[in-house]
Order: structure tokens, then sequence, then C-alpha cells
């Protein structure tokens, strides 16, 4: 159900879409960076933009002042995520506190700045119904729908209840399928 006026859920956007957005040499850095840890840590857009330039390393730890359950929260570093933030972090200058500075280097970027920048990624490929929010819902639905474990997506999103978790995740008519197909008669 695509979003409309604030109501729905946001879209999951493609695999291909991602890569695609992920490896967009006219995206500048500093934005494809903030793609890659929405997708890549299922953050919040309130979580990333308050990132600290010193919470990124082998994990990014999100403190639990920025989250909202009120919890520390650690995520592992995927591959393509740290080649990316490599990249990114030789551009910053040593005194910039935030990860995503906003106008002052000792500022983060606003969520409605950050919402800005990729609803112009969204129109520029096309995509509908977008929002901060598909990162997150994108990553939790195409790794359930690899295999992975609702405990372990309940931890990479920070979800306290599994109820919550829940509704991020869509189900493909592909999945729909291969359910249909275990109860075959």
């Amino acid at each position: 159900m695509p979003k409309v006026n604030r109501h729905g859920k946001a879209e999951i956007l493609p695999r291909e879409i991602l890569k695609k957005i992920l490896d967009d040499k006219t995206i500048n850095l500093k934005h494809r960076a903030l793609v890659a840890v929405l997708f890549y840590t299922a953050g919040r857009i309130g979580e990333v933009c308050s990132l600290k330039r010193n919470c990124v390393g082998t994990h990014i730890t999100f403190e639990k002042d920025t989250t909202k359950m009120g919890k520390t929260r650690q995520v592992l570093v995927h591959p393509q995520l740290a080649a990316i933030l490599d990249q990114y972090l030789l551009t910053l200058p040593t005194e910039q506190v935030y990860l995503f500075a906003g106008v002052k280097p000792e500022t983060h970027y606003s969520k409605d700045t950050a919402a800005k920048v990729l609803n112009k990624i969204f129109t520029k490929y096309g995509l509908k119904g977008c929002s901060t929010h598909s990162f997150r819902r994108s990553i939790l639905t195409h790794a359930h729908q690899n295999g992975a474990s609702m405990a372990d997506l309940q931890q990479l999103s920070g979800h306290t209840s599994l109820s919550s978790l829940q509704q991020y995740l869509q189900c493909s008519d592909n999945a729909q399928i291969k359910v249909l197909g275990l109860v075959s008669l």
C-alpha cells in the first residue's frame, strides 16, 4: 500500500534500484552514504542524521538518546556499507562531529533536509510512495524473504516486539506461492 498523504506504509525499494542509487556517481558521496547507512543499518532517519562520527567503526552504534526506544543499538557494518563509508570519511574535516553534518560542522543534518535529499533521489528514479522509512522496510523485507529469522531481524531493527517488526515486512507474490505450495493437496 503506497503512502498517500502520510497514510499507509512506505514502499519497498527493489534491490536493483538500491544498487543503482548506491553506484550512481551523479549523486554526491554524502547522499549515497546517507542512503547506504539508512539501508544497511535499518536505521530511522533521526537516528542516522544524529550519528556521531566516532560511532562508526566495525559496528555502527546508535546511542540511546537518539533511538526511538531509548536503547543503544549496534549494527555490524556490511562490507558494501564499509566501502562507501571509507570513501566518505576521507572527505570529512577532522573537526566534524557528526557523520552527516548540517550547515555547521558541529550540527547534524536535520530530518527535513535529509528527507528532501532522499525525495530528489526518489524522483530521479521515478519511485512513488517512498519515504525515509522505505530503506528500513526494504532491508527487513529483503532479508526476511531470503530466510533471515525474525529474531535476527528484531536485533537488526531494534524492535522490542515481533508484532511491531511484522508490520514492516511485505510478502511478495513469490513468497505467497511458496507458502501455498507447502499445503498443496
